[in-house]
């Protein structure tokens, strides 16, 4: 009876301590590249005090815009399964709107137009709406209704930096999108972490945003047929997406590890 309650006991621990590990590691040191995107024009993203970065959701069947200016949504998902944490909380969360996908010159990559589009995340941000030490930066790639039938995304690596950093996390499930017109939302990031930001400031140099370049790997579901595509992302808007939230929620620079330091 004691062996039996000991292997039961084994069954259960051993996989909490894998799935740990995975949640835990140890942080990665992040490093910069030769090939760096096209540069941000400086005109892009500027705003005046008296404008809101926060737009209301629209019905629609979903156009990834352009990325000269930040957009934001938020909103709140009820009973949602959280990796690690036991049980299900109510989360709220804040994204950029989806973005038009840019190849490595800048320019929008044609077959993708209307299909897909790619944002920024930081969730959650409060869970039962107190706040939350969880909090993490995501990018998620979100299909539109065209797309999703099309389309589905399966990894993506960043170049300019951080080119050893494991974006996909088997923690991270695809799941519905929160935003209006979009079906399917695709997350990569890695949890509780501040990798990701250090490894977009490492595009800034000699005073000039640069594009993160990446490569995007693209299922196309109609042909089965696997793709990887190089595409630019836009490193100074992902910096402004965390001062923005900051702004609103100054709270997150004291309980959300580094993520928001200096910021």
């Amino acid at each position: 009876m004691i062996f039996r309650t000991y292997k039961h006991l084994e069954l259960i621990i051993l996989p909490m301590l894998m799935i740990s590990c995975a949640f835990f590691k140890k942080p990665q040191s992040v490093y910069q590249e030769s090939s760096t995107g096209k540069p941000i024009r400086d005109k892009k993203l500027h705003l005046k005090n008296s404008q809101s970065v926060y737009v209301e959701q629209e019905s629609g069947t979903g156009k990834p815009i352009s990325d000269e200016k930040l957009h934001l949504i938020s909103g709140k998902i009820l009973n949602k399964k959280l990796p690690i944490i036991n049980g299900s909380h109510d989360v709220t969360w804040i994204k950029t709107k989806a973005m038009t996908i840019l190849d490595e010159y800048g320019k929008e990559i044609p077959e993708f137009k209307n299909k897909f589009g790619y944002s920024y995340i930081i969730s959650p941000i409060k869970m039962d709406d107190e706040y939350s030490n969880y909090a993490s930066l995501l990018i998620l790639f979100e299909t539109t209704k065209n797309g999703d039938k099309e389309y589905e995304i399966e990894d993506i690596k960043l170049v300019t930096a951080g080119s050893n950093l494991e974006l996909k996390n088997s923690l991270l499930a695809v799941e519905n999108s929160q935003e209006e017109g979009y079906i399917t939302a695709y997350p990569f990031g890695i949890l509780m972490s501040d990798e990701i930001k250090n490894a977009f400031k490492l595009t800034y140099k000699n005073g000039q945003w640069n594009y993160m370049l990446a490569d995007l790997t693209v299922k196309n579901k109609l042909t089965q047929e696997t793709k990887i595509y190089k595409i630019s992302l836009n490193s100074k808007l992902i910096i402004e997406f965390l001062k923005e939230v900051l702004k609103e929620n100054s709270i997150l620079k004291d309980i959300a590890g580094d993520l928001f330091e200096d910021i």
